[in-house]
Order: C-alpha cells, then sequence, then structure tokens
C-alpha cells in the first residue's frame, strides 16, 4: 500500500511454508500507529522488531497496537500459531467440523455417512501428525487438509469425535 498524502508505504508478506507467520515492512515521515487485529482463532501471539521480540499489550478492542517513527523503514513480524479447535454442531454436539488457525479443514475419504474420529478437544493436537505439507495432517489413516485446497476430491467438513 501507497500512501501519497501521507508519504506512508506498507508491504505485508506471507509464506505459505511457515502461514503463521506474517510480515509488516513500513517506511513513512514521522508517526505512525500500525493496527493488527488479533485473529479470534489465535490463542497467542508474538512481535518480533527488526529480528527482536517486542512486547505489545493487545488493546480492548482486540487490536494490537505499534507506534512508531518509521522514517528509516521497520519490518514487523507477527506470529500467530496454529492450533485445532473442534467447532461442535449446536444441534448434534458429537458432530463437528475441525478447525486449524483460520481454516476449516476437510478430511479425504468417499465414504458416503459421517466417520467416527476417537479425538477430543482434550487430544487433538496430539491425534494431528504433521506431512510435509504444513497445512496437512493424517489421523486415523485419513489425510486433512485445509477445505479451500479440495478441488475435486471427495471429503468431509463434519465430523463425528
Amino acid at each position: 500500500m501507497s500512501w501519497k498524502d501521507r508519504d506512508v508505504f506498507v508491504k505485508l508478506e506471507t509464506d505459505l511454508r511457515t502461514p503463521e507467520k506474517i510480515r509488516i515492512y513500513v517506511k513513512g515521515n514521522g508517526v505512525h500507529n500500525i493496527k493488527v487485529r488479533m485473529p479470534y482463532w489465535a490463542k497467542e501471539y508474538r512481535i518480533q522488531e527488526g529480528g527482536k521480540e517486542i512486547d505489545i499489550l493487545l488493546d480492548e478492542k482486540g487490536y494490537l497496537l505499534i507506534s512508531r517513527d518509521f522514517s528509516h523503514g521497520t519490518e514487523i513480524e507477527f506470529t500467530f500459531p496454529y492450533h485445532f479447535r473442534i467447532i461442535r454442531t449446536p444441534d448434534e454436539p458429537e458432530k463437528a467440523a475441525v478447525q486449524f488457525g483460520p481454516y476449516i479443514m476437510a478430511v479425504l475419504s468417499e465414504k458416503k455417512e459421517f466417520i467416527r474420529f476417537s479425538f477430543s478437544e482434550n487430544n487433538i493436537e496430539k491425534r494431528m501428525i504433521h506431512t510435509e505439507d504444513p497445512l496437512e495432517f493424517e489421523c486415523e489413516g485419513y489425510k486433512w487438509i485445509p477445505l479451500y485446497q479440495v478441488g475435486e476430491k471427495a471429503y468431509h467438513a463434519y465430523v463425528i469425535c
């Protein structure tokens, strides 16, 4: 983003190999405020400025505020570690979707009936096993991928657990 009237330039970068990290480069004359919304799915966060850890508190509206003189340019890295969540349906709580960070996960399967898994909120982190892809997992013999990556494959967005 280039804001010519205020002489501010902001560049945001992400890398699919480390999706939990977001880098923002800011350059602009004078002091400016950068607000980053804390994702609803994040349990914690880390912030580094120029490679050094900094303490920024979350405000009452859910924003991380960084106020600096960005005249010389600054790189800020936000890390929002991904965790698994089980999102149970209100009418049938044994049926649930699985979320990893911001992604709803899909279990790949041709089965027509609901698939039953033995994980729960207490052990899902240990039961999902990472593959080489940072957003791909295996659990109980099934492959899990983000729903947006499914394409033409058969899948389940809801399971029994």
